[in-house]
């Protein structure tokens, strides 16, 4: 196989910074019965969520500043602040370290000592383009709390800009981190 390349692992995983101006926002607020225990199909594997449900997101549409070659392009980011295990949002770092067949933890040598081995936990958001367009739709579950400060954040009468820390692997792209901030994203 002399005309095939490899692929390097950084041409499968690539992280991108995006700066997106706040041109709109929408803000919800509700509670209901959890509608997983209408499907009992789905109930059994989210057992130790609870069964109210009270959530909170926004809805932010914005155009892109950076990098130069989206700038221009339009988002739309739905954050979702609900707190249910099956959310994943209350993982530890301890959670997150890597572990042989038996279950028991991998260590491995540095400098004579040992280290333990920890994956990156999933990240919390997925990020698609319509199809056609220049328009990106995502949207991510982050903790109640930042929602409350993105909203006193939003409630300024300054502008707005949302850092989108995009990783992609290889077609798919994934919101790895989220910041909403009065400062444009370039300056940081």
């Amino acid at each position: 196989m002399a005309g095939k390349k490899r692929k390097r692992a950084e041409d499968k995983e690539r992280y991108e910074l995006i700066g997106i101006r706040v041109d709109d926002y929408h803000v919800k607020a509700e509670a209901s019965i959890n509608f997983y225990l209408a499907e009992p199909n789905l109930a059994e594997y989210l057992e130790d969520d609870p069964a109210y449900l009270f959530e909170s997101s926004i809805e932010i549409t914005g155009t892109a500043l950076l990098p130069e070659n989206r700038s221009g392009d339009i988002y739309e980011i739905k954050l979702i602040g609900e707190t249910s295990p099956s959310r994943r949002l209350a993982a530890t770092v301890k959670d997150c370290q890597l572990r042989d067949g038996s279950g028991v933890p991998r260590y491995r040598s540095y400098r004579g000592r040992e280290i333990a081995v920890y994956r990156q936990p999933p990240d919390f958001g997925l990020l698609e383009k319509a199809r056609g367009e220049r328009k990106w739709r995502g949207w991510a579950n982050v903790a109640p709390r930042l929602l409350t400060d993105m909203l006193v954040t939003l409630s300024h009468q300054k502008q707005a800009y949302v850092s989108l820390h995009e990783r992609r692997i290889e077609r798919r792209r994934k919101i790895h981190g989220i910041a909403l901030q009065t400062a444009y994203p370039a300056e940081e």
